[in-house]
C-alpha cells in the first residue's frame, strides 16, 4: 500500500511511461519472492492450500508479463520516433 502511495506521488512529477513499466516490473517481481515466502513459510506450518497458491503466483506473473509487454510496446515507439 505504501509502494503504491510513494509511485503514485512519483508518477505526478515524472509522468513517463518507461519509468512507470520498469518500476512495475521490479514490484512483481518483488511480489512473486514475497508469495513464494509465503507459501514456504504455510507449507512449513502444515497448511497446504495449492490451488490459492498457484492462483497468487500466476497473477504476479501475469502482472510481469504485462510490464513487459508495456516495456517492449514503449521501445518500440521510442525506436519509430527516431
Amino acid at each position: 500500500m505504501i509502494a503504491i502511495l510513494v509511485l503514485s506521488i512519483i508518477s505526478i512529477f515524472v509522468f513517463s511511461l518507461i519509468l512507470e513499466a520498469y518500476i512495475g516490473l521490479v514490484i512483481g517481481v518483488l511480489y512473486v519472492i514475497f508469495d513464494t515466502q509465503i507459501i514456504i513459510h504455510r507449507t512449513e506450518q502444515g497448511i497446504f492450500d495449492p490451488f490459492t497458491d498457484a492462483k497468487h503466483l500466476f497473477l504476479d506473473l501475469l502482472k510481469i508479463f504485462i510490464k513487459i509487454v508495456q516495456i517492449l510496446n514503449a521501445n518500440k515507439k521510442e525506436k519509430k520516433k527516431n
